[in-house]
């Protein structure tokens, strides 16, 4: 069985980006890594865990077993 290991980004297409930012950041406790506007209604949010890198695999390790 193959398991991930390492995310490095997912991409996630929102109805209310207003909303999406308030439950990954209050919600589920990540930080705003990157916030910029994309044309007049749009912006691209990056967010990740609070108090980690912002590289490749830096999500909390998950150990099966």
């Amino acid at each position: 069985m193959t398991v991930i290991t390492k995310i490095a980004t997912v991409a996630v297409y929102v109805e209310d980006q207003f909303k999406a930012k308030k439950f990954w950041t209050e919600q589920v406790g990540f930080k705003v890594k990157v916030e910029q506007p994309m044309g007049p209604d749009a912006t691209w949010l990056e967010v990740g865990p609070a108090g980690r890198g912002d590289g490749p695999g830096d999500l909390p390790q998950v150990h099966h077993g």
